[in-house]
């Protein structure tokens, strides 16, 4: 995918050509920049010792092949023979080099030869500097290198700007010695290299070249040398680019993109022993290019177009140039609108939507017109993609459609609209993140809506909490059903007393044994009742048979076998007639029975039983008792004893209710937890090992969450509620704690004397909640607290952001913001309440990093953002321009970018000079 600014090229700076006399092979130029090609090189340097003939012809092959070639050369220093890598603009041509040689007196006896010219190092680096070429000092840690050098000369060499970069060759030795620390294998690791030959002495003495180089901190890069074979000192094609440096440069690489990455050496160099592939993978998602047309922003109804690279983006200009303007439009245009404060949000909303006049403050809001449109040109996963917004009122009211470029067709197709979810970004201006720092809930949220399960587990937590509620509302309509128990008892009590009365005179026994000839004389009647059913039943069948008629056909038998016929009928005819007789004796029966009963002993029982019920009965009379009652004392009694039996049952509910109650209050309080652990684990792994902000969750010690919760909950707000919740707070974050504040609860929900006074408006509010909501309040658990802290660099403690200054409360957020992540990141002004020391060492050092893994754009007017960042694309506005304009954009590898920079940022170059001489500093001259 193409795109403006910085990018990764795989560079190989010290290459021999056959012009080079100890080049071992013969090859022609073709051959030997196939084999460039091949290796998969971008830049190269041709550097033949005390040579320049291959350089014209090496650059014509190169530039067919889409290879920048570096016209450069090895000169041989003094009668050291110390090697020196000297680089050219691509643009200096192999006569440059020639006239550069001749100045060293480097004559035609001398040219492709590894012999020393009579200069020395320093002056063969000064005519360089002359020449405005770069110098790299050649495997400083082989021989003939500057580690030959008197140590004194050497200090000098790499301290006083001779020198641009250095060759390394043996970088993964050095580190693995500066861990073990132990000498003797490092010997033998070299001597297995080198051979026997080089002695223990040799490898100290590059070993500390390479220890000084470090100090010093000059760049470092490694190059091939470009051996005919492993080990050979000779040259040809199989060295070619074993060894490479990665470097960062323009998009048109040229000697300045060189000498700006060597400035840059930690975000812009990295040798091939670090990474063999490019070290900064382009992210999945980044903003490509922004349009904007027909807006109140516009010059004269121009189209205002960014483009932006993979990384950081810097929008400078000055004060009133229309830099913010972008931001808004941008994040308008991707619909960012869910900013984590209300008065950011608003200040969004009124920026973002058509033009008009404030009937209050006669002020103008809003910059888009009928016909404004916003085009942005994404990349997601290497596709490209375009996000084309029109009909524009607001960003909840805009039509947005979405299109992705297709290769084959080379043309745009749209595509569904729920792709735009994909296209997401981060925004934050100064004001915002200095809000963020104030309220710990605004980073919470943000916090949250970066982890993947975050909705999920507050889901549970939510739905955890409605299970402990809907249990305590189980619980309190068992309660009710058991509230009753002790009055049952009593009435119970009462029942036996006055049955105890009717057993002490005797009428139980009469009415039992009235009963019992009661329940006898029903049986008889359901005998009766049976027979009585039998009998009908048995009629019904018979009268359902049809009448048997038997009637005998005289044409098809005898006389004889007729009178045979005549019996058979008659016989039957009789037992039918037994059938009719039987069913009426069975009614007989049944009819008889009381007969049967009208003199049997068991009717003068009952009588005589009944005769003694009846005195015994007129007794209780004469005394006001009444007798039915009994019956009902008994039926009462047996009622009351069933309901207690049943509170009973409810009892055992009610038990195993609470300890449900009690298994979903810890199940709640677990996904509390587990939601807390997420969270931290996501800080963690954020911060990672930052010691300059430090983010704790304190458990339920959110104070202002808890007031917001209890206002919702019952309704109510003003001054005396929140001296009634503030008496609460101290409650619950004081030494009583929860437990206390739920007895408070339940005693005004129950009108109890209480110790604390509290309003009538707040205890009615709590009498009339509904129960959903009086066990919310009390089951209430405050959230959990965020606690930033942060630790100013080279400090001791960490002061938490309630006491910071501004400018720590910003670094702070600032910090974590930069920590993580993968989208597009927009950064309106940060440094707004920065000095230039937070700047350089803090947000600058987190930018470099984080740029690695995100898309970052920042609007800023502060120098050390672009400059010290190594911003790979920068954008400068027109501040002069009474519209938004664009004036430079381009790479710090380009002059006029520069010349910008220094102008906007710094106020001149002059005014920059004149600072540094007054600090009594001293300022490098290009």
């Amino acid at each position: 995918m193409e795109y403006v600014g910085t990018r990764w090229y795989k560079c190989d700076f010290h290459i021999h050509t056959m012009s080079s006399e100890c080049y071992a092979e013969k090859n022609t130029y073709e051959e030997w920049m196939e084999e460039v090609y091949k290796k998969g090189l971008n830049c190269i340097a041709v550097t033949d010792h005390n040579d320049y003939r291959a350089i014209d012809t090496v650059r014509e092959i190169g530039q067919k092949k889409g290879i920048t070639v570096f016209p450069g050369v090895e000169v041989t220093c003094d009668t050291s023979k110390i090697h020196m890598l000297i680089l050219f603009d691509v643009d200096k041509t192999q006569e440059n080099v020639r006239d550069f040689l001749n100045r060293l007196d480097i004559d035609s006896g001398l040219i492709g030869k590894s012999i020393g010219t009579s200069q020395s190092v320093f002056d063969v680096c000064k005519l360089a500097k002359e020449k405005g070429a770069l110098v790299i000092a050649a495997h400083i840690d082989e021989p003939a290198s500057i580690s030959e050098m008197a140590p004194q000369q050497l200090q000098k060499l790499l301290n006083e700007d001779y020198v641009d970069a250095v060759q390394v060759v043996n970088s993964m030795e050095w580190e693995a010695y500066a861990i073990t620390k132990d000498k003797q294998k490092l010997f033998d690791t070299f001597k297995k290299k080198y051979g026997p030959s080089v002695d223990e002495k040799t490898i100290e003495t590059w070993r500390k070249t390479y220890e000084k180089v470090l100090k010093a901190r000059i760049p470092m890069i490694a190059a091939s040398d470009n051996p005919s074979e492993a080990g050979s000192t000779r040259h040809g094609l199989w060295g070619i680019g074993r060894r490479f440096t990665w470097i960062k440069m323009d998009k048109n690489p040229s000697l300045e993109s060189v000498r700006q990455a060597f400035l840059s050496t930690d975000v812009r160099v990295c040798i091939d022993t670090d990474s063999d592939t490019i070290p900064e993978r382009i992210p999945e998602l980044w903003i490509k290019s922004l349009t904007i047309t027909d807006t109140t922003i516009n010059p004269q109804n121009r189209a205002i177009s960014l483009d932006f690279n993979p990384q950081l983006n810097c929008v400078i200009g000055g004060r009133g140039s229309g830099k913010s303007s972008v931001v808004r439009t941008l994040t308008g245009g991707l619909q960012l609108a869910d900013r984590s404060t209300e008065t950011i949000q608003a200040e969004q909303d009124n920026y973002y939507k058509r033009v008009k006049t404030d009937s209050k403050t006669g002020e103008s809001l809003g910059i888009l017109k009928d016909k404004s449109q916003i085009v942005i040109e994404m990349v997601r996963n290497n596709g490209l993609y375009k996000v084309v917004v029109s009909n524009i009122k607001s960003s909840k009211d805009q039509v947005r459609r979405i299109y992705r470029y297709n290769d084959e067709e080379q043309d745009w197709i749209e595509i569904e609209d729920n792709f735009l979810e994909f296209m997401k970004a981060q925004v934050y201006t100064q004001k915002e993140i200095f809000e963020i720092a104030k309220d710990s809930e605004a980073l919470l949220k943000i916090i949250d809506q970066e982890i993947e399960e975050t909705a999920t587990l507050k889901a549970k937590c939510v739905k955890a909490f409605d299970e402990v509620i809907r249990k305590k509302k189980e619980i309190h309509e068992y309660e009710l059903l058991c509230s009753g128990e002790e009055m049952l008892k009593t009435e119970i009590r009462d029942l036996d007393d006055q049955i105890t009365l009717f057993k002490k005179s005797g009428i139980s026994d009469q009415i039992e044994a009235v009963q019992n000839f009661s329940n006898e004389e029903a049986e008889i009647n359901r005998i009766k009742l049976l027979l009585s059913e039998y009998e009908t039943k048995l009629t019904n069948a018979v009268n359902s048979v049809p009448s048997l008629e038997l009637k005998i056909e005289m044409d098809k038998c005898s006389k004889e076998l007729a009178g045979v016929y005549d019996v058979i009928s008659q016989k039957v005819g009789d037992e039918l007639n037994k059938v009719f007789l039987a069913i009426a004796e069975i009614k007989n029966i049944q009819e008889s029975i009381d007969v049967f009963l009208t003199d049997s002993e068991w009717i003068k029982k009952k009588n005589d039983t009944q005769v003694a019920f009846d005195k015994v009965k007129s007794d209780l009379e004469e005394k006001n008792i009444e007798v039915t009652k009994l019956g009902e004392l008994m039926n009462l009694k047996t009622e009351k004893e069933q309901q207690l039996l049943q509170i009973g049952e409810v009892k055992k509910k009610l038990k195993t209710a609470n300890g449900e109650l009690r298994r979903l209050v810890k199940q709640y309080e677990q996904q509390l937890i587990v939601l807390r652990n997420a969270r931290e684990g996501f800080v963690s792994n954020v911060l990672g090992d930052d010691d300059n902000v430090q983010i704790k969750f304190i458990p339920a010690a959110n104070r202002e969450s808890f007031e917001k919760e209890i206002k919702e909950l019952i309704g109510k707000d003003g001054v005396r509620v929140n001296e009634d919740i503030q008496k609460l707070e101290e409650i619950v974050f004081g030494k009583k704690g929860i437990d206390e504040y739920r007895n408070i609860i339940r005693q005004i929900r129950t009108d109890q004397e209480l110790k604390e006074s509290f309003s009538a408006t707040f205890k009615k509010a709590i009498r009339e909640l509904d129960t959903d909501k009086f066990y919310r309040l009390e089951e209430l658990i405050p959230n959990d607290e965020l606690v930033v802290s942060y630790k100013p660099e080279g400090g001791k403690k960490y002061v938490p952001l309630s006491t910071a200054s501004a400018g720590q409360k910003t670094t702070a957020i600032l910090t974590f913001i930069l920590a993580y992540g993968n989208v597009p990141l927009i950064l309106d002004q940060p440094e707004d309440d920065l000095d230039n020391k937070l700047v350089y060492e803090l947000v600058v050092k987190r930018l470099k990093i984080a740029k690695r893994n995100r898309q970052i754009i920042v609007i800023t007017h502060n120098a050390n953002i672009p400059v010290n960042g190594d911003a790979e694309y920068i954008t400068s506005m027109d501040s002069d321009s009474v519209s938004v304009k664009k004036k430079y954009e381009g790479t710090l590898d380009q002059a006029e970018i520069r010349s910008e920079i220094c102008d906007v940022m710094e106020g001149s170059e002059f005014a920059f000079s004149m600072r540094a001489h007054k600090y009594h500093l001293q300022v490098a001259k290009e």
